[in-house]
């Protein structure tokens, strides 16, 4: 059975946090050990981990950070969405979680955001996501990453972010 659990970090179990690193690991030269320093270091309380369960075995994970964003000249609140990842390439858990999270998005009202490296546009452009073109982020200067954006019913011109990485 397929369920999704919604966790903040100030109450993610010590046995969550090592299931996600293992998960994160996989895509990655990076240790267990760092991917918790990682997280620790710059997940804040009240930011939430998405965890997608397969018969009670985490397969799917992402994170959201609250964050400010100026689009168009106006600061919004959104939610930066970021380390997506699942146990399996071409298992479908990857499309899974981000699914779940449209919903979440669309449920709370509030606009997703997410830096993409190139190779991944399509992958979340079918999962509703789009790309833009406009953006202005300090954080994206200089690498062949790209932001995406979900839920967000305005047209956007322009896009400002500095915040941290997520």
């Amino acid at each position: 059975m397929e369920y999704l659990s919604i966790v903040k970090q100030k109450d993610i179990s010590e046995q969550e946090l090592l299931e996600v690193c293992k998960i994160k690991s996989v895509f990655g030269d990076y240790s267990i050990g760092s991917q918790k320093q990682w997280i620790l270091k710059n997940l804040y309380e009240d930011d939430l981990h998405f965890l997608l369960y397969n018969d009670d075995v985490l397969v799917a994970y992402l994170n959201l950070v609250d964050v400010r964003l100026l689009i168009n000249g106006n600061l919004w609140s959104v939610y930066g969405i970021g380390n997506v990842c699942s146990s399996k390439n071409g298992s479908g858990f990857g499309s899974k979680i981000v699914r779940k999270l449209n919903d979440f998005l669309v449920s709370v009202d509030i606009p997703g955001y997410l830096f993409c490296k190139q190779n991944l546009i399509s992958f979340y452009s079918k999962n509703g996501w789009a790309i833009l073109d406009c953006d202005n982020s300090n954080v994206l200067k200089n690498i062949e990453i790209k932001s995406m954006i979900f839920n967000f019913k305005e047209n956007v011109n322009n896009i400002d972010y500095t915040g941290r990485l997520f």
